[in-house]
């Protein structure tokens, strides 16, 4: 990416499937601390567990 995310906070909300997911995903891969919710809770905690960076809620 062209802007340096690394200790940055960033929210993405519909996180548990899909082009969400994938965003969350980008954004932690370049050092980005990721709110990562969804109205599909235990999908969020799945993905924060298969993804370290993740936080959920």
């Amino acid at each position: 990416m062209l802007i340096e995310f690394r200790g940055q906070r960033v929210i993405v909300a519909g996180a548990a499937r899909g082009i969400g997911r994938a965003i969350a995903a980008a954004f932690a891969a370049e050092g980005a601390d990721v709110l990562a919710c969804d109205i599909l809770a235990g999908e969020v905690a799945t993905a924060a567990v298969r993804s370290r960076p993740f936080a959920w809620t």
